[in-house]
């Protein structure tokens, strides 16, 4: 396998297809201008990077991963520009070996052709020469981080050790939780003139944006299932290659190995059922945007004349999209730049289960709902807001009684049957805890990082307010640190620290060079457009 890609890879391989051309402006990195080209080949490799690393599209995940399609592109040809500067070329051999890895990891082990991995895989949406292109700028941007980084890698066995000492030791820690949930029995119910109040208080609460309703034909994918299964005549191979990456993680997605073998198989055909779909709508598309004059009422006309339905969707902000199905991750920002001067937009967007294409159907200016609609609303809202208060005073004088009880010698658990709490018992966590049982939220367990290690054992800390309610605690016991365990952990610490400090490093490498260097382009528009009036640039 490493010798067929050894040939494919070679600097003499070259993409026998059609290259683009266009007058578009796409700017220029130190100088050099940016070609259409250029910008097309990086954008498939940072969508190619994206799928490696999350087995997905990022035009299905983007709004999760925050993705920005501009920004990775931009990003991406600054550091290929980079590996010029810096003279760094990636020999066929090393590029072969990293390629045949990634087409082993989908093989279960074994080899997979490199045809059959962008056809069945990837569904055709990159190419080979993009896969050759990704693997050596990969590769080269390795080595980029360690010649710019090189000075982060110093770190001295004795801060390692400081260090490791410092996020590993472990507290023993008791919380009293004070939630509004236990207070709203005691609020009374609030008067007219004290709801009225709130409201008039707490306006922008009840603010809704500006809202839209769109046309819309979709494509479902639900169409071309079938289609799709008899396209992928090695579904079950794939299945099986998957689930094997997945090694033990496969618990985080289903029970069984059935349950997600069996979403695995759905995903693929999912995928592929959308791309025959998105064919079908760029098909419709070029008739669509080829109407004049270019209105909105040509959606529907065209559909109607090929046989398709069209819906209209409830109104909908650009925060929060369409209730009725997910239109992808820029679906909501681009039905909010249709105008009636230019109700469609320039491309299908795909979503979870469909293709769709819209036309502007309504704009609905935003408003503040008025106290009589929403009356009920404002009232448990008063009542929410005053059972929030009642826990924070509660957990406030309890710290106080706690620190006055503690000087005098008194016991936390006496403390707590005094005051009628339960303190929470809690496993031991030290900084470098990552989950701990009945800690589901990983900001709240922050939050008993930040009071736990900022008090001292013996006391109890601060109050510390949350959204409902807020937090104190005891800190218990420091627990001693084993020193076989230090020893054992010091290694894997020591490299892993390193690697920080050399991302920390590279990290502001990147931020001062990628900042001059692509103030010439789209990308540096964007963000200096995106200041809000009245405040200065830096």
């Amino acid at each position: 396998m490493i010798v067929g890609l050894v040939s494919f890879l070679s600097p003499s391989s070259r993409f026998s297809g059609s290259r683009r051309t266009g007058n578009a402006n796409f700017g220029s990195i130190d100088g050099e201008r940016v070609t259409q080209d250029d910008y097309s080949d990086a954008q498939r490799e940072v969508y190619l990077r994206y799928f490696l690393s999350y087995g997905t599209w990022p035009d299905r995940d983007a709004k999760r991963t925050e993705f920005d399609q501009q920004r990775e592109t931009y990003q991406w040809l600054f550091l290929i520009r980079k590996l010029k500067e810096y003279n760094i070329q990636i020999d066929p051999v090393s590029a072969a070996r990293a390629g045949d890895e990634i087409l082993r990891n989908f093989g279960r082990g074994n080899p997979v052709p490199l045809e059959a991995f962008v056809q069945q895989v990837l569904g055709g949406r990159v190419g080979a020469e993009d896969f050759e292109r990704y693997l050596h700028h990969y590769l080269g941007i390795q080595q980029l981080v360690s010649v710019v980084a090189l000075g982060g890698q110093l770190v001295t066995p004795q801060e390692a050790q400081f260090l490791y000492v410092r996020d590993h030791q472990e507290l023993s820690v008791q919380p009293v939780y004070f939630s509004a949930s236990n207070y709203l029995a005691e609020v009374p119910l609030p008067s007219p003139d004290a709801v009225a109040q709130f409201y008039t208080n707490e306006m922008s609460a009840y603010h809704v944006p500006e809202r839209v309703q769109v046309r819309y034909v979709a494509f479902e994918m639900s169409n071309s299932m079938a289609h799709a299964e008899g396209q992928l005549t090695n579904l079950s191979e794939l299945v099986e290659a998957k689930f094997q990456e997945l090694g033990t993680n496969y618990v985080r997605f289903a029970k069984t190995p059935a349950e997600v073998k069996a979403r695995i198989r759905q995903e693929f055909l999912r995928e592929r059922a959308l791309a025959d779909e998105q064919k079908k709508a760029d098909e419709f598309a070029n008739t669509l945007f080829a109407m004049e004059p270019v209105q909105a009422g040509n959606l529907a006309a065209l559909a109607e004349t090929n046989g398709w339905k069209t819906q209209v969707t409830l109104p909908f902000d650009e925060e929060n999209g369409p209730a009725e199905f997910d239109g992808g991750p820029n679906f909501a920002k681009e039905a909010f730049k249709l105008t009636p001067d230019r109700p469609l937009p320039e491309q299908p967007f795909v979503g979870e289960h469909a293709v769709y294409l819209i036309a502007l159907e309504k704009r609905i200016p935003d408003e503040i709902l008025p106290l009589d609609q929403i009356r009920d609303r404002v009232a448990a809202d008063y009542i929410y807001r005053q059972a929030v208060l009642m826990a924070r005073r509660s957990g406030q004088d309890f710290v106080r009684a706690a620190t006055n009880g503690l000087t005098h010698g008194r016991t936390f658990g006496e403390i707590c049957a005094e005051a009628k709490v339960k303190p929470v018992v809690l496993p031991p966590f030290s900084l470098s805890t990552r989950d701990l049982p009945d800690v589901e939220d990983p900001a709240l367990l922050n939050q008993l990082k930040q009071m736990s290690f900022g008090t001292p054992v013996g006391h109890v800390s601060d109050f510390s307010a949350t959204r409902d309610g807020g937090i104190a605690l005891y800190v218990q016991q420091r627990l001693p640190l084993d020193a076989a365990k230090i020893q054992a952990g010091m290694p894997a610490f020591l490299n892993l620290f390193r690697r920080s400090r050399e991302q920390e490093a590279f990290d502001l490498w990147f931020s001062k060079e990628s900042t001059a260097s692509l103030r010439t382009t789209p990308l540096a528009y964007r963000k200096q457009s995106e200041i809000p009036a009245g405040q200065a640039q830096p």
